[in-house]
């Protein structure tokens, strides 16, 4: 193991590891490769160098990491000599591929991506899915499946307000007393940036239909708890989404995405007027600051979420927003 994998937070591995996975799979569908696990290494940088004029300099930075720091650990596990020269070779490729041609900033990503998700839009969206669902008991297609698969993410994450790289790990369990609660391992734990290694959500106020929803994303989760397979699932909910959110809401400069959903959780709960501590304990952000800063605004909100953080969270959360209460929504 080099010096630089020491270093690497085992969250930022597995970061890297979700992300080479995605960008293989894309390779894999670009180049017709049968499955991802048969794209070369030098045909996945190669791939990845070609889409870098349509990235953003921060997000090619960060492709190139991950897919660098995967190879690398390749490398050391090459069943033969001419394997590893070949790993070695793309990574030198890859290494000589500076920011030159990546744009300085895109709409292509977040900002086509909306911070909230209207009621009338979310229950076409839901309307849509739910009749797509439905098709299954005449036609079991791929596409029902997803749908059924996306519905599932939606709504437990509109619930519980997870990054969708956080389900990976997320994990039902029960707290003293009997109330159930969500256990999800904070995704951006490095340089003091999460809330400690994990959050705990309470579920305790949420109706029997609302726990079923979380319990069917746990088994959703648990078909594809590798990280290749997760970002296959993920990587396909993403497209649905944004097909389906294309079809039901016309033309429009930014459709909902995945995250969009925690976007909207952030705004319920900064809307809902109990501190910005208690924000940043269910996001699992170690600041205050960071959910007033980054995530959608209380005056998008609904007032009110149903889960509710640990005390004891609540407590270790860093105090350096202004201090100035959420306004609830009108």
């Amino acid at each position: 193991m080099s010096a630089t994998q020491r270093s690497r937070s085992a969250r930022t591995e597995h970061f890297y590891a979700i992300t080479f996975a995605s960008l293989r799979a894309q390779a894999a569908h670009a180049t017709g490769a049968q499955a991802p696990e048969h794209v070369a290494p030098i045909t996945l940088v190669e791939h990845l160098i070609k889409r870098k004029p349509d990235l953003a300099k921060r997000t090619w930075q960060t492709y190139k990491s991950a897919v660098r720091a995967q190879l690398e650990h390749a490398a050391g596990q090459a069943p033969s000599l001419q394997d590893a020269q070949e790993i070695q070779y793309a990574i030198q490729i890859l290494d000589s591929e500076g920011q030159a041609g990546a744009l300085r900033r895109t709409n292509r990503t977040s900002a086509r991506k909306a911070k909230q998700i209207q009621d009338a839009d979310l229950q076409a969206i839901y309307d849509h899915l739910q009749k797509l669902s439905a098709n299954e008991l005449e036609m079991r297609g791929p596409r029902s499946a997803s749908a059924r698969a996306l519905l599932t993410w939606c709504q437990a994450t509109s619930l519980v307000g997870v990054r969708p790289g956080e389900w990976l790990h997320a994990d039902r369990i029960t707290l003293p007393g009997g109330e159930p609660a969500l256990l999800v391992q904070n995704a951006k734990n490095t340089h003091g940036r999460g809330n400690g290694k994990t959050r705990t959500l309470k579920l305790g106020a949420l109706s029997p239909e609302q726990l079923e929803s979380i319990e069917q994303m746990l088994e959703l989760v648990d078909g594809h708890r590798d990280a290749e397979s997760f970002a296959r699932l993920t990587e396909t909910l993403r497209k649905t989404l944004r097909r389906i959110a294309q079809r039901v809401l016309g033309k429009r400069r930014s459709y909902p995405a995945l995250y969009s959903f925690r976007h909207q959780f952030a705004a319920d709960a900064k809307s809902a007027g109990d501190g910005t501590a208690t924000v940043a304990a269910l996001l699992g952000q170690a600041s205050d600051e960071t959910a007033i800063r980054n995530y959608a605004p209380a005056r998008v909100g609904r007032g009110r979420v149903l889960v509710q953080p640990l005390p004891e969270e609540v407590a270790t959360v860093r105090l350096k927003a202004k201090p100035k209460p959420f306004s609830r929504p009108k």
